[in-house]
């Protein structure tokens, strides 16, 4: 036990001439005292801590009258002997989250599990750091963690349900069978571990061993998190199953059994565990329909068998169970299997190869009424790649030599292996066609052995060098060959010249607009994505549509675009993606692998680009010949602010890209010393700008430029990583203890 520490505790969690509820607990007993003077208050729990007692504060505001009950001293309680109850709080002004190991009570965690512990509240952290929270007071219990976070609500039926929805919801995020979110900690009158005295659960045993309690982080300038913040966590907590009815059995109908089904379908399940009363949760390790892997995703199940599903991410606001189930078992509603729906159109399945069966009323010519189309149900959009590429016909277009054919080729191995591209992007396996009519087999093969490396290629893939023009029966035989591989997700057409018919200079637009018209049906017919290669023109322009070369007629007659460019600002070549099935334009950020010859997506190109900010102080600390302080480094940089610099180098020791010494110093964890740091071609030198310079694990210096001719060779600056920028009101930490929780 220190004194100091105890002392720092008060200083952190409260003002001078806060009543604080000091109560403590032995053998059986209560002990209770009310403190407004903080030194007695340090004195007693010192006193009590020695004498083997488990020590314990109020978190909230209390009234000062309250402290009437044992002013300044505390007893043993007896009779009618008063603690502090939930009507006694004034004001809430700590959202308490205690993550705590699953054990038997009474006894203290071993260093695994709280080691569990540890890892559950960074996460969380980190996560509502990324909803915009500021940095929380940090606190080891002894045998668990503590984030304490400042708040200020009343104290009323509305404050208490809103920090037990935030405490639900992070329970069902983050909770597993090993470590959960104490969701009992929303109640005003909640006591804590006085921070600086030891937690001694059970007996001091070598493997569960008593341990003092500490604060681990505090914040130079603690933050409040406001209401609206509070309430966009509290919302994130999943929605009620529908009432639908799922079968028990009977009349020759099976039981819905969901645990057979996720491992059936190998539905990716990051954790589960118990949800409300009877029920079971699972939270997914990515969404399905747009791939957000932040324990967004997941499925619940009610006792009585109702089954939800969803993402908390608005990107997927709409998605059921029904739109899950799907994803991973297409046909899943076009029987009545009496488990959550019927057939869509049980009388006449629609026919996806046939899109003339006049019975099918999604294909019929005569005009419907809007009551009848809102009668109908249409299957989900399918994408080839989550966020990028759906169903329909698109475009790929870039310069010359600038990675399109490269692109291409990986979307169409990545789909035929099941495996990822963009080397974020699980996707769907399937068929696919790669008609690569500017290549020989030899120059494939080359390629195809850069992508692959030691991977078999895979059997799915179809490869053609030569095709005929869609006016001479190229557009039959794509519809026999889709016919002929029903389960193909991918056609890849490079390039647009080598099929399209030749233009007769009559009427521009018509001809544009006709180069491409009988692929539409093609892809909405087989439920494909086909992808047309084609070519930037020199000038830039505002509206990426308008850098396309053609007139508009050709933009107008496909479904979507895959624009290959660099913008004014950018760290590297981005890809701008639009479309019908787009719900908002997208530009991301890419790097080109040298290597594996593939491309990555790596996030937003404007927060890639604002990552930079990592780089410049990765370069500053390479540059300097001993640690400096993160003063040092905002001075070095032009124009940076200290405050920022402070935040991102905190983040970055985090993150293992930086170390400290015992003054407050940082250096790299992996120091280059560029020999030529203002030398940015220098191919000797691993501090210019690429990812290994970010990342500081730089091993061996990267080529100059790609050995192969179809590449973007400008993309040697790109930057890896967008986390831990911070704004202008970013809240640095102070560390108290060497050694990082």
């Amino acid at each position: 036990m220190s004194s100091a520490e105890l002392t720092r505790t008060v200083e952190t969690l409260f003002s001078p001439g806060d009543v604080v509820e000091l109560r403590t607990f032995k053998d059986g007993a209560t002990f209770s005292g009310y403190f407004d003077d903080h030194a007695e208050l340090v004195k007693a729990a010192a006193k009590h801590d020695e004498r083997g007692h488990d020590v314990y504060i109020t978190l909230n505001k209390l009234p000062e009258q309250i402290a009437s009950r044992r002013y300044n001293r505390i007893e043993r309680m007896k009779g009618r002997d008063a603690s502090t109850s939930d009507k006694d709080v004034e004001r809430r002004t700590h959202l308490f989250i205690d993550n705590d190991c699953k054990r038997v009570s009474g006894i203290s965690s071993t260093d695994e599990e709280k080691e569990k512990a540890r890892r559950q509240a960074r996460e969380i952290r980190d996560y509502l750091g990324e909803q915009g929270w500021p940095d929380p007071i940090v606190g080891d219990s002894g045998n668990g963690h503590h984030l304490l976070y400042p708040i200020d609500l009343p104290a009323d039926q509305a404050g208490l349900e809103l920090v037990a929805g935030v405490l639900e919801a992070l329970d069902f995020k983050f909770s597993d069978d090993s470590v959960e979110v104490d969701t009992t900690t929303k109640n005003a009158a909640r006591i804590t571990k006085f921070y600086g005295t030891v937690a001694k659960k059970g007996d001091d045993l070598p493997r569960r061993p008593h341990r003092p309690s500490k604060l681990l982080e505090i914040p130079d300038k603690p933050a409040t998190v406001n209401r609206e913040q509070l309430a966009k966590v509290a919302a994130m907590k999943p929605e009620e199953p529908r009432k639908f009815h799922v079968y028990s059995g009977g009349n020759g109908r099976q039981p819905f059994d969901l645990v057979d089904w996720i491992g059936r379908y190998d539905v990716p399940v990051k954790r589960e565990g118990p949800w409300k009363n009877g029920g079971w949760r699972y939270i997914l390790q990515e969404c399905p329909w747009n791939g957000h892997a932040d324990s967004a995703a997941y499925i619940v199940q009610q006792p009585t068998g109702e089954i939800g599903a969803g993402c908390h991410h608005n990107s997927c606001k709409g998605y059921k169970w029904q739109d899950l189930r799907t994803h991973y078992e297409p046909d899943a509603y076009d029987r009545n299997d009496g488990n959550g729906s019927t057939s869509t159109n049980p009388t006449n399945p629609a026919n996806s190869t046939n899109p003339t069966n006049s019975a099918n009323p999604t294909n019929r010519t005569q005009p419907m009424t809007a009551g009848e189309l809102m009668g109908l149900t249409f299957e989900p959009t399918r994408w080839v790649v989550p966020d990028v590429l759906p169903e329909g016909l698109s475009l790929l277009v870039g310069k010359p030599k600038k990675g399109k054919s490269w692109m291409a080729l990986g979307l169409c191995e990545a789909v035929a292996a099941g495996g990822v591209a963009f080397g974020t992007r699980r996707v769907e396996q399937g068929d696919t066609l790669y008609l690569a009519l500017e290549d020989s087999y030899k120059r494939l093969q080359k390629r195809l052995k850069k992508v692959l490396g030691s991977a078999p290629a895979p059997e799915r893939m179809h490869l053609h060098t030569e095709w005929p023009r869609l006016d001479e029966g190229g557009a039959e035989l794509l519809d026999e060959w889709l016919t002929e591989h029903p389960e193909a997700r991918l056609v890849v057409i490079d390039t647009l010249a080598k099929i399209r018919q030749p233009a007769r200079g009559a009427n521009v637009y018509a001809e544009d607009y006709a180069a491409l018209e009988k692929l539409l049906p093609l892809a909405a017919k087989h439920g494909v994505a086909i992808v047309v290669v084609h070519h930037l023109r020199k000038m830039a322009a505002s509206d990426p549509m308008d850098e396309i070369s053609s007139s508009t007629g050709l933009t107008a007659g496909v479904d979507g675009f895959l624009i290959l460019r660099r913008t004014p600002g950018s760290k590297g070549p981005t890809l701008y993606v639009d479309g019908r099935d787009i719900e908002e334009p997208t530009e991301y950020a890419l790097h080109w692998n040298h290597n594996t010859a593939t491309w990555t997506i790596e996030g937003d190109a404007e927060e890639v680009r604002l990552s930079k900010e990592r780089a410049d102080i990765l370069l500053t600390l390479n540059r300097s010949p001993s640690p400096l302080t993160p003063k040092e480094v905002s001075d070095m940089m032009p124009g940076a602010k200290y405050n920022n610099v402070k935040y991102l180098m905190w983040a970055m020791l985090g993150d293992g890209q930086l170390v400290k010494d015992d003054r407050g110093r940082y250096s790299p964890a992996n120091p280059t010393n560029p020999p030529h740091p203002t030398n940015s071609t220098n191919s000797t030198n691993p501090a210019s700008e690429r990812v290994a310079a970010v990342s500081g694990l730089v091993d061996a210096p990267a080529p100059p430029n790609p050995t192969f001719p179809d590449t973007y060779a400008e993309n040697g600056d790109t930057v890896s990583g967008v986390s831990g920028v911070s704004g202008d009101g970013a809240h640095p930490l102070h560390t108290p203890d060497e050694e990082s929780w």
